[in-house]
């Protein structure tokens, strides 16, 4: 219940910017369609930006425009809802979407694969790809290597330092990766 007055005394004022960490979590699904809806309605007829925090890829697939992945405090990758869930470009975002259960047509669910290892200490300064230690695709300097966002696609940026990799990206960012490598525009 406290949970639910948070939401009616957040949204009575007609903020123009509401930030909102894990606004469902913990709510029954018909609760938490009807306060998703809510946010919706608010951000279409009166122009409420919103900044949604949540572990929930549900609420983000259907809330959100964009996405931006954050491990260890960083931002591993950011670009539109549709760019990350269909060409996720980090490894830790691709772990991230490769370790969400799925239900199998006869309504079981299929278990995916865990990500080894732990997150980083917070308290802890590390130099370079805060994802190295358990990363699939590090090299060696990874860890050296600071993380910064590059472009990868349009609208579309990811800190992986070590690039290229294995990852699943669209022939239309692997021709335009191509074509800047060789100077050429695309």
């Amino acid at each position: 219940m406290c949970q639910r007055v948070m939401i009616a005394i957040a949204t009575a004022s007609s903020p123009r910017l509401m930030l909102a960490d894990e606004p469902t979590t913990a709510l029954d699904v018909t609760t938490q369609a009807q306060i998703l809806k809510l946010l919706a309605q608010m951000r279409a007829e009166e122009g409420m930006a919103m900044l949604l925090v949540s572990h929930d890829f549900g609420v983000v697939a259907q809330a959100c425009d964009r996405v931006a992945v954050m491990y260890g405090g960083h931002i591993v990758e950011t670009g539109p809802v549709e760019t990350i869930y269909h060409e996720p470009e980090h490894p830790y975002t691709q772990a991230l979407l490769n370790s969400v259960p799925e239900l199998d047509s006869a309504g079981n669910v299929r278990r995916r694969a865990a990500l080894a290892g732990h997150p980083p200490e917070l308290s802890e300064v590390i130099p370079g790809c805060v994802f190295a230690p358990r990363c699939e695709h590090a090299r060696q300097g990874c860890a050296e290597i600071a993380m910064k966002l590059e472009t990868v696609g349009p609208d579309h940026e990811s800190a992986c330092p070590v690039r290229p990799y294995a990852g699943p990206r669209s022939a239309a960012a692997k021709a335009a990766g191509a074509a800047k490598s060789e100077g050429v525009e695309a």
